[in-house]
């Protein structure tokens, strides 16, 4: 789905260059990783969380967002995702346990 970002130099390459592209590698790999994290998870727009949470509208998954009570990604202007996984996480904060048990 992502794909690896790969760092292509020509061979006469001068010294400047080789710095940036050696402070730049821990930010390719660290891309990498995220980009590999997220293909392991599901990412849903606003109508699937909506669905999923038994909602009565997008609205109040908005709300949601706004209160910062659930973790989203803002993708673009007006793209967001959600992680499902991050937002149960996250919902569990908010569970009152019976006392005693």
């Amino acid at each position: 789905m992502l794909a690896e970002l790969q760092l292509e130099t020509p061979p006469d390459e001068d010294s400047a260059l080789a710095g940036a592209r050696n402070r730049a590698a821990p930010i390719i790999r660290s891309v990498q990783m995220s980009a590999s994290s997220l293909t392991q998870q599901e990412l849903i727009d606003k109508n699937e969380l909506r669905r999923r949470l038994n909602l009565p509208s997008v609205r109040m998954v908005e709300q949601l967002m706004r209160k910062r009570k659930i973790p989203y990604l803002r993708l673009g202007h007006r793209t967001v995702r959600f992680s499902w996984p991050k937002v149960l996480a996250a919902l569990d904060r908010f569970e009152h346990r019976a006392i005693g048990q």
